[in-house]
Formats: C-alpha cells, structure tokens, sequence
C-alpha cells in the first residue's frame, strides 16, 4: 500500500515541483497564455493530490472499523437523479448516454445516505471514465423480495478481462491489469462500504461489451 501510494504522490508532486520552480526562475518572461497554463496544471497537480489524500482517508476509517452507519430510509429514485446530474455535462462531452430505471414507487431501502450516494458516485464516474462515444452508462433498480432491492450500475464500456474479475475490488489494480486506471482506490471504497452495509454484491464483464455491478439493498422496516 505505501509503495503504491508513493508511486501515485510522486507524479503529481513532479508536475506541481516542476511548474512552481519554472513560474519562480522565468516569472518576468512569460506571456500571460503560459502563465495560466502553468498555474492550471499546477492546480490540476493539487487537485489530484487531494483526491487520492480524500480517498485514502475514507478506505482507511472502512478498514479500521471507525465509519459507523448512520442509517435512514432513503428513496433510491431520488438519489440516484441527484447522483446522475452532474456527470451529465462530462457524459455529454464524451457522447455517453446517462440511463435512470430506478422506479419512484420503490420502497425506501435502509442505508447511510453519505456512504450510498458515494457508491453511486464512484461506480457511476468509473464507468464513465472507461467508456467511448456512443457507449452507455445506465442505473436501475428491481424489487427482487419483501425485504431486498437489487441495484445495477452497468456500462457497454470495453469491460474486462474475465481473469481480472476476481481482482476488481482489490486495492490499486487498475490500468491495463484491468482496462482501469486511476487511484485504484475507488471500487476498494466501494467494497467496504457495501461489507459495512453487508450487501450481497458482484460483477459480470465481457471485453468489448459492458460490465455490470451488482447489489442488494435492505428496504427500510420501520421501528414497531
């Protein structure tokens, strides 16, 4: 973990390093185009940083047992909507098609609402993030007994290699190991929030077709 962790500081360190000493050495010579594209990816450098600094921290306090739910009946409809529409300028950009089938006459499932919608988020971004134009990204949701309700987050994205399915939840494998890139860290998040859940979950994935998550959620039963 910190040989891996080190590995993914030091490229964004470089960059942020590399421009600040060029900003300081050749401040009185550079046009105001090079200027803002030197602080632009010097932010960009931070802004990676933080993202890995953000994700570490929250795997951390999953495996160290310190996250506690906090469960509430949540409406699986309306989060998954508010979920979706910010990925859906970036899902345009790219020529992804954004699917919803979650029916608002679902029961409420009983969940840490913090912890789902970061569920949602990161399979939602990861499936973008590996998709090409005229691909889709879709959400749905079936009642499947009286008390579970079966989430799929599924893409018809370049998918992965069967002998990798087993690896996918693991911490930093991602790239070409996986046709994923990143952190590695986000489907790890995923995991232990879903074990914290004691969610039943899985994966199928075909190369050139698509992959799909799965999970159950418990529905909500009030307190009698």
């Amino acid at each position: 973990l910190i040989a891996n962790v080190s590995h993914d500081l030091r490229t964004p360190l470089a960059y942020i390093q590399g421009y600040l000493e060029t900003l300081l050495m050749k401040k009185d010579d550079l046009d105001p185009e090079r200027l803002t594209k030197y602080l632009q990816t010097s932010l960009e450098g931070t802004e990676r940083l933080k993202n890995l600094v953000d994700e570490l921290f929250e795997l951390s306090r999953l495996e160290s047992g310190n996250r506690k739910l906090d469960p509430e009946p949540i409406l699986l409809a309306e989060l998954v909507a508010d979920v979706m529409k910010p990925f859906q300028l970036q899902a345009t950009e790219k020529g992804i098609e954004l699917n919803m089938d979650v029916p608002i006459e679902l029961p409420a499932v009983n969940a840490d609402l913090a912890l789902l919608d970061r569920v949602f988020q990161n399979l939602i971004s990861n499936s973008i993030k590996y998709c090409n134009q005229g691909d889709s990204v879709s959400v749905k949701a079936e009642r499947i007994s009286e008390n579970a309700i079966q989430v799929f987050v599924e893409d018809t994205g370049p998918g992965i290699a069967k002998e990798n399915l087993s690896k996918i939840f693991d911490r930093f494998k991602r790239g070409d190991q996986l046709h994923r890139e990143g952190t590695g860290l986000g489907l790890a998040i995923v995991k232990g929030i879903l074990d914290l859940h004691q969610c039943e979950y899985g994966i199928k994935s075909e190369e050139r077709k698509g992959t799909q998550f799965q999970f159950t959620l418990a529905i909500y039963r009030p307190l009698t």
